[in-house]
């Protein structure tokens, strides 16, 4: 039998030319029943007593009824249910929401694409970092080996050497011998005296010996003597003279990095900047407020363990190198650096505070008091770029477009004068600058009349600032195909003059090289390093000088 639309007011029906049209006709969905559902409430068809209306087996709707003809198992989609009916008892989708469930799908998609493309680079990276370890592993095998064929090719020449010496020796007896005879059969006894070979005499005294000549009745006598080696002979004494040859060749085997650095030798601004990043002023006093919380070692004092925290945090040396530094394990620099990491923090976390208003102003500079005199602070994010993390979540969250890399991002807030008075927590790269404001809790520090200078990345602040009574100002932007007019343009520079002190001092913070990339291991501490450094830049010198 031919179909034909149970929808109200729908002539379509199976075999019916229907305009040329060729229509679909789609049973109701028996397994799901909740589209079912939804096709009977679309639908809202009634029987004559005034009952719900169930649809039976025959029942059809045609493809009129469907945004693209037919229709979706998708919930989302707008397919999902007929949605274009011949009366206005329903809206009718329209290509604004097939257009929503596009870029919807796309989205996702897209994500999920990025989502294995990281565990991609992943697994590569793993097994590039397997095979470096395998290089570095055969490389110290072939070191290993090297040093022992350098050692015995050492053992091997010493031998040599010792051998031509014995031999040498025993050449030198025979002339000795030889002589001797030659001198007795000639008849030269009666003269109380002896002759030597040249050969031999010249052996001795290029040896440094002492030569000595007897006569025991018709026997002429022949010694070699040495001070201190007269009792053992010539024998003994060659015997002592290789062995110390041999101690002297003999190679350290014990060889490692000899480092003449030392902190006691750091003298002046110059070589503590160099060294520490800070001013040999500033180390001093940091050192006067932590010396008795930090306990001295034996290998270390109070104030190489501090040199050596501010060194990390200056050059962001591995601990390896460190340890070659200082003459101790990694480890143990790894321990010291925590410790000293913890004291420093909570000291530096009572001189990071929001300043009053009365304060700010007495230390206004004048390019604040022309243009902005309620000016209380200057905000803005900047991004620490970390390690890639091992963790799919890490690797979403951390990820920045901005910078094409995982960073961690924290808002930072200075006085007019460049005093930092807000420093927020580390959050993943991928948050917004406004989230970021909103949930470190810079906005409950605002108070009724405070002014604050912020870039364009800001814009819901605005808002929030206002509920509390303050003010948040940004450069304008252009809306639309609209010009900035005259004043904006100089609205927008005077703001921009005064807010670049706020990338001046971010600048400030990255000379310390350890916020320009953070290993996974310090990740756990991110926060109070953080603390810490904006503690030592508000002990330097006035960012803005008038």
């Amino acid at each position: 039998m031919g179909h034909f639309c149970v929808v109200v007011g729908c002539s379509s029906k199976a075999g019916r030319r229907n305009g040329g049209e060729k229509l679909g006709f789609f049973r109701f969905p028996k397994k799901n029943l909740h589209q079912r559902e939804q096709w009977i409430a679309s639908v809202k068809r009634i029987n004559p007593d005034r009952s719900k209306w169930a649809p039976g087996n025959h029942s059809r709707i045609c493809s009129r009824h469907f945004l693209q003809g037919m229709p979706s198992r998708d919930i989302s989609n707008p397919d999902y249910k007929p949605t274009i009916f011949p009366t206005n008892h329903f809206k009718a989708s329209t290509n604004g929401d097939k257009s929503r469930y596009d870029r919807v799908v796309a989205r996702q998609n897209r994500i999920d694409k990025e989502i294995n493309l990281r565990k991609v680079q992943d697994k590569r990276a793993q097994r590039y970092i397997y095979e470096i370890n395998v290089l570095a592993a055969n490389m110290t095998k072939l070191k290993v080996e090297e040093n022992s064929l350098l050692e015995k090719k050492r053992l091997l020449g010493w031998r040599k050497e010792r051998l031509k010496g014995a031999m040498a020796l025993e050449y030198a007896e025979k002339r000795r011998k030889l002589s001797m005879e030659k001198m007795i059969t000639r008849g030269q006894t009666k003269d109380n005296g002896c002759q030597t070979d040249s050969g031999l005499h010249d052996f001795i005294i290029g040896s440094g010996l002492t030569f000595s000549c007897t006569m025991e009745g018709n026997e002429a006598k022949c010694e070699v003597l040495s001070p201190g080696y007269f009792d053992q002979g010539l024998p003994a004494l060659f015997e002592v003279a290789t062995d110390e040859m041999y101690v002297k060749s003999k190679p350290e085997l014990d060889d490692h990095f000899d480092s003449n650095f030392s902190a006691d030798n750091l003298q002046g601004d110059k070589s503590f900047k160099a060294v520490c990043g800070v001013s040999e002023k500033i180390f001093k006093t940091v050192l006067l407020c932590v010396q008795e919380q930090i306990v001295p070692s034996r290998k270390l004092s109070v104030k190489k363990k501090l040199t050596l925290f501010f060194v990390k945090l200056k050059h962001n040396m591995s601990y390896f190198f460190l340890g070659k530094i200082f003459a101790i394990s990694d480890r143990y620099a790894s321990e010291i650096f925590s410790q000293v990491l913890k004291v420093v923090f909570h000291l530096s976390d009572k001189f990071v505070y929001w300043i009053p208003q009365a304060i700010i102003k007495k230390n206004m500079p004048n390019s604040f008091k022309l243009g902005f005199p309620k000016c209380s602070g200057i905000i803005d994010a900047s991004e620490v770029k970390i390690e890639a993390p091992s963790d799919i979540r890490g690797s979403v969250l951390s990820y920045s477009n901005y910078k094409a890399a995982y960073t961690l991002k924290f808002l930072i807030c200075i006085a007019p004068s460049g005093f930092i008075t807000f420093i927020s927590k580390c959050y993943g790269g991928r948050v917004t600058d406004c989230h970021l404001t909103a949930d470190s809790g810079f906005l409950e520090l605002l108070r009724p009349g405070d002014l604050i200078l912020a870039d364009k990345g800001f814009p819901q602040v605005i808002e929030e600032a206002e509920r509390r009574g303050a003010f948040c100002i940004m450069p304008p932007f252009c809306r639309g195909d609209f010009q900035l007019s005259e004043k904006q343009n100089r609205d927008g520079y005077q703001c921009s003059a005064l807010r670049i002190h706020v990338e001046r001092e971010i600048q400030r913070l990255k000379m310390f090289r350890i916020l320009q990339f953070c290993e996974q291991t310090l990740l756990p501490d991110i926060d109070k390093i953080l603390v810490s450094i904006c503690f030592l830049c508000n002990l330097m010198n006035d960012l803005i000088n008038e």
